[in-house]
């Protein structure tokens, strides 16, 4: 994931560069974006996981 920083960068400059008013593009775009999709994926596994948790297995074979 990190090897492919440096390409995605490169792309986005070139492409920020057609537009007539332009953007900066900062590392710390990227350092959110990452962080944001880790702490999303973390809470969908910790809710996932806790609802399994709390289910009764009998329950749930009974249903099936």
């Amino acid at each position: 994931m990190a090897c492919l920083l440096p390409i995605a960068y490169f792309f986005l400059q070139e492409w920020l560069q057609q537009y007539e008013y332009r953007t900066g593009l900062s590392w710390w775009i990227f350092g959110v974006a990452g962080m944001s999709a880790i702490i999303l994926t973390l809470f969908t596994v910790s809710f996932q996981t806790f609802k399994a948790a709390l289910t009764n297995p009998a329950k749930r074979l009974r249903s099936e």
